[in-house]
């Protein structure tokens, strides 16, 4: 099936995001929900992304700016619906004032790739920089900027396929845009976002793209019984692979999730604890180049 947008919802701003949707999202399609906001490192990201049917979200990637700007960016996302229905509603808590919205797409996502960059000095082009290769010839693609100061017009770059706005806040709340595109023909390309300012300011950017995936095992049944979600015991990181049991389960690392066959750059330690698909791994210390594979039991 092509990828599709199915809806954005309206932007929502406060201390705590409830973003409504006017049509319940379908099971099996998945949900995206950037957010931007006033931000320092003890109250960004939020902690929490939920909805009222027990779905689960996992925060895809996040980006905070505390060098003259108390400014930040996430994007967090639902792999796929298991249980929807009326006045279906996505609540974020936070300390300090955010913007937000949610997004549908017609299927199942797994994170692929991101790319993050805060500004070094006050500039007028807040870009995140280019991902590394795409995995995918289709991939969902969101972006967002968040900036210090009121602008009078924050401009996304042109480009094919454009990029569709998702929101956008000039002042307020501290200006910031999110926006989104479907890639075709995308594997093996790299991708990026920039936007031109009015006026200078500092500035995060943060982008992640999102590839057809499986949905996982979890809620089934109107919110009233789970099936188990599968767990395995990975085992230390042998030539430069991450084994894992059983086939199904995926490793979650801070910044990326470790796909079966996908590899990842990064600061790794040796796993010896069971885990739970969809759990949190800590990065610790080292750098490897590791690929994920199935272990069969």
């Amino acid at each position: 099936m092509d990828l599709a947008l199915v809806q954005i919802t309206a932007k929502v701003q406060g201390t705590t995001l409830t973003i409504p949707f006017s049509t319940p999202p379908s099971v099996g399609n998945a949900i995206v929900v950037p957010v931007v906001g006033r931000a320092t490192t003890i109250n960004f990201p939020p902690t929490a992304c939920t909805d009222n049917y027990g779905n689960t979200y996992l925060l895809a990637t996040t980006q905070v700016q505390t060098i003259g700007a108390d400014c930040g960016a996430a994007i967090y996302y639902c792999n796929a619906v298991q249980t929807t229905g009326a006045s279906f509603t996505v609540t974020i808590p936070n300390l300090y004032a955010m913007v937000g919205c949610g997004i549908e797409v017609n299927n199942a996502l797994i994170l692929d790739q991101i790319k993050t960059a805060i500004s070094g000095a006050t500039s007028t082009t807040p870009a995140t920089g280019a991902t590394a290769p795409l995995m995918a010839a289709e991939e969902f693609v969101v972006a967002a900027y968040q900036g210090n100061s009121s602008q009078a017009s924050i401009i996304v770059e042109s480009v094919s396929p454009a990029w569709i706005e998702a929101y956008e806040t000039l002042s307020g709340f501290g200006p910031g845009e999110a926006v989104t595109r479907i890639l075709t023909n995308a594997s093996g390309t790299t991708t990026s976002a920039s936007w031109t300012l009015a006026s200078a300011e500092s500035w995060v950017a943060i982008l992640a793209t999102f590839k057809v995936g499986a949905a996982p095992v979890g809620p089934t049944s109107q919110g009233s019984s789970t099936t188990s979600v599968p767990s395995g015991v990975p085992t230390q990181i042998e030539q430069n692979v991450i084994y894992a049991l059983p086939a199904r389960a995926s490793l979650i690392t801070t910044s990326a999730p470790c796909e079966i066959g996908q590899t990842l750059t990064g600061p790794w330690t040796a796993i010896t604890t069971p885990f739970v698909a969809g759990s949190f791994i800590r990065c610790t210390s080292g750098s490897a180049l590791v690929t994920c594979k199935a272990r069969r039991r």
